[in-house]
């Protein structure tokens, strides 16, 4: 015959009635953060040797649903004197957990899955970044590339390898498709796993970009006042950054980009560089060849230098093809990481009034 626990005073039982939906969601918060974290948290509470066993039996338990708020009402009961004790690690719970929305996932330090499962973009976020807020550093991709190439390339895991351990989370993103140029509906797609992205850690609404070849056109459109996201610094590698560049390069490339920008006839009026041109400078980490012989430099990353803040920016001149392998040592990676650190520092890379204009 199951025995049921000792009654307690009325007045607890129904306040423990009206918590009990709360206290359920904390507890499941809880166990996303860790087991260290976790304890952590008992040894700063200090309840005892004996409650602090009922406690953490009661967050040991599997699922920490129901069994979990079972074990909590039981410990209240026999020892009514620590809830103050328990609402207090509530509160402390529900500031670290609910305003982050962490998910277990996400506190894991491991790549994640966002959007479309036809067209994913991946995330990853650093243990520092459940507990502390962190920036935000979006990826966009080269031409015929996808977010899970960037994510099993040994060349960009430099990179990215690098801003994870300087406490940068990094969102690999889809861009909306393997070929779309910087299109309009491109940088839409990737303002929604943006919004996906920053609820998955405490994020502390500072945005950076990366563009790789391609993604030059995105990450720079990104920055400019219509993007639906704000972006405080860009950094580009043997980037694209003229749309009308890419036009005239090649047909093949006509052709994509006629398609990502679904044949409309005032496509190069889309074109970020001339936009980025007409405005106050901007904070620039520019990374380009005068060997490459795919993005010419002369027409996309050099005509930026006068766009550029110079207490802020840095242009890397190297040497040899498109992407190359000097575009992925960890001294390029470093020095990727110093560009965004001194954004940081000034709290701001620069930021772009919201007036209309592409």
């Amino acid at each position: 015959m199951p025995t049921s626990p000792p009654s307690g005073p009325p007045k607890l039982a129904a306040l423990l009635a009206r918590l009990s939906a709360a206290l359920d969601a904390l507890l499941g918060g809880l166990a996303s953060l860790g087991r260290g974290t976790r304890e952590l948290l008992g040894q700063a509470l200090r309840p005892g040797p004996r409650a602090l066993g009922h406690w953490r039996s009661g967050l040991s338990g599997s699922g920490l649903g129901g069994s979990g708020l079972s074990t909590v009402a039981s410990f209240l009961v026999r020892h009514p004197l620590r809830f103050p004790l328990l609402l207090g690690a509530a509160l402390i719970l529900f500031t670290v957990v609910r305003p982050a929305s962490v998910t277990p996932k996400a506190a894991g330090n491991e790549w994640i899955r966002l959007g479309d499962p036809g067209n994913s973009s991946w995330l990853r976020v650093p243990s520092y970044c459940v507990l502390k807020s962190c920036s935000l550093v979006v990826v966009s991709h080269g031409r015929a590339q996808t977010a899970e190439r960037l994510r099993d390339s040994p060349n960009v895991t430099v990179l990215t390898n690098a801003l994870l351990e300087a406490n940068f989370a990094v969102l690999l993103s889809s861009d909306g498709g393997m070929n779309t140029w910087g299109s309009p509906q491109a940088l839409q797609d990737v303002s929604r796993v943006h919004r996906l992205a920053t609820e998955q850690f405490v994020w502390n609404r500072r945005t950076y970009a990366l563009g790789i070849s391609m993604g030059g056109l995105l990450s720079l459109r990104s920055a400019l006042p219509t993007s639906p996201y704000q972006v405080q610094g860009v950094a580009l590698v043997d980037a694209w950054t003229s749309l009308r560049a890419a036009w005239d390069s090649a047909l093949s490339r006509r052709n994509e980009i006629q398609t990502a920008y679904q044949r409309d006839h005032r496509s190069l009026e889309f074109d970020p560089l001339p936009s980025v041109q007409q405005r106050p400078p901007i904070a620039l980490f520019v990374a380009y060849s005068r060997e490459d012989g795919i993005v010419p430099s002369t027409l996309n990353a050099e005509p930026l230098l006068g766009s550029a803040k110079t207490d802020l920016s840095e242009f890397v001149r190297l040497s040899g093809p498109h992407l190359g392998g000097n575009r992925f040592t960890p001294e390029l990676a470093g020095r990727l990481v110093g560009f965004f650190k001194r954004l940081e520092g000034r709290g701001q890379g620069w930021q772009m009034g919201r007036e209309s204009g592409n």
